[in-house]
């Protein structure tokens, strides 16, 4: 996909109007690029400015009802507090991604990067794993289990928002190197 660049950034942020990709490593760890360019570790000093673009970039479309994402991160909060705590998140998270759409909250939704590119790694394990679960290609198969650079986000492992979607990229992986006849991996994983 060709993404639209622009040559200029005002004051460390995108413009507006520019396009850009988001590249957001799960697998293993987490890490993140936008427009080319890491971002540090140590830019991440707001825990849940970080732990919001995990989980928009762990959902369907990078999109989630704002109420859902206030349940997931401040689950005892009332609802008041849990919104504003969300926008703190959401503002100091652009801050460290440098644009100032990279986290949007309009008509009750966050979404991450809602006009631009997000691609994260876990998907595309998914979408790899699935395409070659299905076919049983030997080679598909072990492009797939080479895109699995270890479990997701294993600093969030205690997260219950992470358990499920690492549970689920686990066991294709599982399953891919079992389809593989890859058994002295699978015995090491397993």
């Amino acid at each position: 996909m060709s993404v639209l660049r622009g040559t200029s950034r005002t004051s460390g942020a995108l413009r507006q109007h520019e396009r850009v990709r988001c590249e957001l490593r799960l697998l293993g760890g987490f890490a993140a690029v936008v427009d080319g360019a890491a971002i540090a570790s140590a830019a991440w000093r707001h825990r849940r400015a970080l732990q919001l673009v995990k989980i928009l970039a762990l959902a369907a479309g990078h999109r989630l009802v704002a109420e859902q994402v206030v349940d997931l991160m401040w689950p005892d909060l009332p609802a008041q507090a849990g919104g504003a705590n969300l926008r703190k998140a959401a503002h100091l998270a652009r801050q460290v991604l440098g644009a100032p759409d990279a986290v949007v909250l309009a008509g009750g939704a966050v979404v991450l990067f809602p006009r631009d590119e997000v691609w994260t790694d876990a998907e595309e394990f998914r979408r790899a794993a699935d395409a070659a679960l299905r076919t049983g290609d030997r080679g598909s198969l072990a492009t797939a289990i080479g895109l699995y650079a270890g479990d997701l986000l294993p600093d969030d492992r205690y997260e219950d928002w992470a358990a499920a979607p690492r549970e689920r990229l686990r066991a294709r992986y599982l399953q891919a190197l079992r389809r593989a006849g890859e058994w002295e991996r699978l015995v090491e994983e397993e």
